[in-house]
């Protein structure tokens, strides 16, 4: 199951990170100003989204790697997900003050990375557990 929770993890995190650098890149293309300097700025937008992205995934990969999905508990994973949100609210403080990103778009990438990471990610780890355990 370790191998599956690895590689379901992996793909999450790069769809997730392309979803996210997509609609942060397209958003500063169409904001973009004179003044900006935005292959610069999109490119280390571009990094710290990995960053954070991969940190806030990590956490459920660890947290089922050393207990099975099979023995699945609310309160723990809840935890985890309040923390990962912390994670995701810290991302955009700094999308907000550095790049000026606007409120809603930010709500709308933290809330769709935190479905991914506290619903699909346990939904998808457990059928494969169901199918191939």
């Amino acid at each position: 199951m370790n191998n599956y929770n690895i590689a379901l993890s992996l793909i999450l995190i790069f769809a997730n990170w392309l979803f996210v650098s997509s609609y942060i890149n397209i958003y500063k293309f169409f904001t973009f100003e004179k003044n900006d300097n935005i292959p610069k700025s999109i490119l280390i937008i571009n990094i710290f989204t990995f960053i954070f992205i991969f940190v806030a995934y990590m956490f459920p990969n660890i947290y089922f790697q050393f207990r099975s999905i099979e023995d699945f508990e609310f309160l723990p994973y809840f935890f985890i997900v309040i923390f990962i949100f912390w994670i995701l609210i810290i991302y955009g403080i700094y999308l907000y003050i550095f790049e000026k990103i606007r409120i809603l778009h930010i709500l709308i990438l933290v809330l769709i990375t935190l479905i991914n990471i506290s619903f699909i990610y346990p939904v998808l780890l457990s059928l494969a557990f169901n199918k191939y355990e």
